[in-house]
């Protein structure tokens, strides 16, 4: 009888030891991964940072032409006739 109780034990402590391995193995996977992500994000805000700076460097530089300069001619809808009428 003491036998199976010792064999029950061991098949029981074997199965805890192989479900902790599988556990600790998902945890250094999901910290790996984690690790990934946060590089990826690190990485992604300095790009996003550094088009910001150029979009803000070349508003600088076309604002004066943009005054200047206006981007749609005036259009009198009764006597300008598009060219394909």
């Amino acid at each position: 009888m003491l036998d199976d109780l010792d064999t029950m034990h061991l098949t029981e402590q074997s199965s805890n030891t192989a479900r902790i391995d599988e556990l600790e193995q998902r945890v250094m996977f999901q910290d790996d991964l984690l690790e990934q992500l946060n590089q990826s994000l690190v990485t992604q805000t300095q790009q996003i940072l550094a088009l910001q700076q150029h979009l803000k460097l070349l508003y600088q530089k076309l604002a004066p032409q943009l005054t200047q300069t206006p981007l749609v001619e005036a259009f009198e809808p009764l006597y300008d006739i598009p060219p394909h009428f």
